[in-house]
């Protein structure tokens, strides 16, 4: 695909297509922040505009977890009101199963929530007691 725009901000390269598709290619094995996920965020309203984009999200070695800030952010109306479609590209079989379990469990009414260490999820789920 040629490239109309391309910015490596540090934490990910990022690419603009000719075609719209906004290329966010993760360099880092840390979380996306908050931070992160707004400087890409206005990084494409600065070069596309308003306009509804087509997002693809690749990664160095393993699919990259938002933080829960950013999650939220990248959830929020405002931003989604601007996407398309997203399309995640993740090399691991055992990952993409993992997550299209995750995606099939979203409409439950338990909590659920994802983390990159036990001792993370089990304060988390002790959190939960009341």
């Amino acid at each position: 695909m040629n490239v109309k725009f391309k910015k490596p901000p540090g934490f990910a390269d990022i690419f603009i297509y000719y075609n719209g598709i906004l290329h966010t290619h993760l360099l880092s094995k840390l979380q996306l922040t908050l931070s992160q996920a707004k400087e890409i965020h206005e990084l494409r309203i600065s070069v596309l505009g308003d306009k509804k984009t087509l997002m693809l999200a690749t990664g160095e070695n393993r699919y990259i977890v938002p933080t829960p800030e950013a999650l939220d952010f990248i959830k929020s109306s405002s931003r989604s009101s601007t996407v398309k479609a997203y399309a995640f590209v993740i090399k691991s079989f055992s990952q993409r199963l993992f997550i299209k379990t995750a995606i099939s469990l979203k409409d439950t009414k338990n909590p659920i929530a994802f983390f990159v260490s036990d001792q993370n999820a089990i304060e988390w789920l002790l959190s939960l007691e009341p």
